[in-house]
């Protein structure tokens, strides 16, 4: 399936869940064309087209963040963006760091969960099969616990941006973008204004009121 193929498919799967093919960019489709593909029951782009599903308000629920606006006083005030999380990508890794603090080194939540489940193998040989059945258990708690992975993911987790506009009562849905693209996220929407001209009026806006 060439990328060509594999674009008009996505645009075929948007259409078939009632999706608006016609408020998403060309910019949009084409960046869920060439996401990297990997091996499982899904593509990455059905985890964007999710969440747009649930922007639309399908009766879906969200493993991501709330869509919020973007700072009224920066170069992308106006436009809104919601996350999207792919299991499998960085993704996960960032949402396990958040989930335990990984990066906080006063936070002591990986140290009492290693020490509460490692406790009851205190005083008995640690012998292969201990050592099997104790990283399981870490695992399942890594993932499944209170404060694991898993809890992080029922509507809080983190990931990349769908950015969109609300206009007129309906979501334009421009491109998708990390955290840090703000300058990618800009030059990708001024593109838009071909397909949607009204966008122009909210760029306009922004850059007006930008700080000096």
């Amino acid at each position: 399936m060439t990328i060509d193929d594999f674009e008009n498919y996505i645009r075929q799967s948007f259409s078939q869940r009632r999706l608006p093919v016609d408020r998403c960019s060309r910019i949009l489709f084409s960046q869920l064309a060439h996401m990297p593909n990997y091996r499982g029951l899904n593509y990455p782009y059905q985890f964007v087209e999710r969440e747009i599903m649930e922007l639309e308000g399908q009766a879906l629920h969200s493993a991501t963040k709330p869509a919020a606006s973007f700072n009224e006083k920066g170069q992308l005030g106006g436009f809104w963006h919601k996350h999207f999380f792919v299991p499998g990508y960085e993704h996960l890794g960032v949402n396990a760091k958040l989930a335990l603090k990984l990066d906080d080194p006063t936070s002591g939540k990986t140290s009492e969960m290693i020490l509460r489940v490692a406790k009851p193998y205190k005083g008995r040989p640690f012998d292969e099969a201990a050592k099997l059945s104790l990283s399981r258990e870490l695992a399942q708690e890594f993932v499944f616990g209170q404060h694991g992975v898993q809890n992080r993911l029922s509507g809080k987790a983190t990931g990349d941006w769908i950015v969109y506009l609300p206009h007129d009562g309906n979501n334009y849905y421009l491109c998708i973008a990390k955290h840090d693209e703000d300058d990618f996220i800009l030059d990708a929407i001024k593109v838009c204004v071909i397909e949607f001209p009204f966008i122009n009026d909210v760029l306009t806006a922004s850059a007006l009121s930008e700080p000096d």
